[in-house]
């Protein structure tokens, strides 16, 4: 599938960001329009949150948003403050497959806004969580795309001629697929913790699916069998992952993780 990409700003990048809002909540909606306006012009980078709606402004300096706020209360009649955010800079996002981009605008939604022109904004709250999201996350979804497109490739094999012709070492991609699909891309609604995903939980998801595939491939190589490795308890576990809470999740995986590490039993 084509790669997700967070990347720069097209006009110029905000050294500073703060939420703006009206002084007057009936004035409110004359708000947006100014603020969409002044984008448009290129006064300064203008984002409305998913959540909560709220409006943030990006100026490469400080004075700016005095003069900003002037030219709000002077052209369009509406008093504003401007207030400090969590959010630290913005970077667009593009690209990537469809289930890829919801899993990412799902994990990261608290940080996602769109632009004056409606594109999809990333905007993370310190440079580590810009970078970690760039470099980490783009390294671990690439190593699990190139899987499921494997295991897609290899199911249809097995509509032609049936599983029994398949190797071991395909076996295993077939089941790292299915798992990846169905407890990584899939979520419940309904269920009050897989509902929604934490991008640290994400990455601690994908760190213990691709770490059963390197160890069960690492077994493979050793002389396991693929029956096995399916029967290790392990197995289990991650998959059960998606249900455990945020704030049990860390213990959890380093357990799941010290328990792949121990690596998969060879038959003598």
């Amino acid at each position: 599938g084509e790669n997700l990409r967070v990347t720069g700003i097209p006009s110029f990048a905000p050294e500073l960001l703060r939420s703006v809002r009206a002084l007057d909540p009936l004035r409110a909606k004359h708000l947006g329009r100014a603020l969409e306006q002044l984008a448009e012009e290129g006064a300064g980078a203008v984002f409305k949150t998913g959540l909560g709606g709220s409006w943030i402004v990006g100026v490469v300096g400080a004075l700016q948003f005095d003069v900003l706020a002037d030219r709000i209360r002077s052209e369009y009649d509406v008093p504003v403050q401007f207030e400090g955010t969590s959010f630290q800079t913005a970077r667009w996002v593009s690209g990537g497959d469809r289930a890829l981009r919801e899993r990412f605008e799902d994990e990261l939604k608290a940080n996602l806004a769109q632009d004056h022109t409606g594109a999809l904004v990333f905007l993370p709250r310190n440079h580590w969580h810009l970078e970690r999201t760039q470099e980490d996350y783009p390294e671990l979804r690439d190593r699990a795309v190139t899987l499921l497109q494997q295991e897609s490739d290899l199911q249809e094999v097995v509509q032609l001629v049936g599983p029994d012709a398949l190797q071991d070492q395909e076996r295993l991609v077939i089941e790292a697929g299915r798992i990846l699909r169905q407890d990584f891309l899939q979520q419940n609604g309904f269920d009050p913790v897989d509902a929604s995903c934490s991008m640290g939980k994400a990455y601690g998801m994908l760190h213990m699916m691709l770490r059963f595939y390197d160890q069960a491939k690492a077994a493979l190589d050793a002389g396991a069998t693929v029956d096995d490795i399916l029967k290790a308890p392990v197995i289990e576990k991650i998959q059960r992952s998606r249900y455990v809470a945020e704030d049990e999740f860390d213990a959890y995986q380093r357990g799941v993780m010290a328990e792949l590490d121990e690596g998969f039993a060879v038959a003598a």
